[in-house]
């Protein structure tokens, strides 16, 4: 759980809760036709770290941002209407790799996967306008139960915990939370 935010638990366990919470508005940003389609997107800049085998930055994350803010200020007259949270592991971190962002609103998790599943949820009611969400509390503790439960659930699943495909992982949370709501 310590390196939650970069990890792809992370992106799969706010991916899951994100479709849950706005089923008909959900999309990923893993290319552009989905950052143009999207209406929404939620973007971790904590991801930019230095690859372990090449030693270059994974820009992945600034790329997609780009793609969905270019999106929204050159799209249509629909797309200026995207609703983008950004988050970083610090507040202004971004300013040594990104700083033409500058001007968005940024939220610093820390690394923390608490304060990162609040700002998401906080941000999700705030953007959906939906009542009754449940609060940070305890879907910080519905991610916690999900971790422990993780090594069991994979090897029902014949699925190796640190092998995992982003697919694959993305349908064990879905499931999981579909039994344990």
């Amino acid at each position: 759980m310590q390196l939650f935010l970069r990890s792809t638990i992370s992106a799969s366990w706010l991916a899951a809760l994100w479709k849950m919470t706005m089923p008909a508005r959900f999309a990923s940003q893993e290319s552009s036709g989905l950052s143009k389609s999207a209406a929404t997107g939620i973007n971790d800049l904590s991801t930019v770290t230095l690859d372990t085998v090449t030693g270059l930055p994974r820009f992945n994350m600034p790329l997609e941002l780009g793609l969905f803010l270019g999106c929204k200020r050159f799209g249509a007259r629909n797309q200026s209407n995207k609703r983008i949270l950004i988050l970083d592991s610090e507040q202004y971190r971004y300013r040594q790799f990104i700083s033409d962002i500058s001007g968005q609103d940024i939220r610093a998790h820390g690394g923390d996967p608490a304060r990162a599943i609040r700002a998401v949820r906080d941000w999700l009611q705030a953007t959906s306008k939906r009542r009754g969400l449940a609060g940070g509390g305890e879907i910080v503790e519905h991610y916690r139960r999900f971790h422990a439960a993780l090594p069991t659930t994979c090897r029902e699943a014949e699925l190796e915990p640190d092998k995992l495909t982003f697919i694959d992982l993305s349908t064990v949370i879905t499931d999981w939370l579909r039994v344990n709501r």
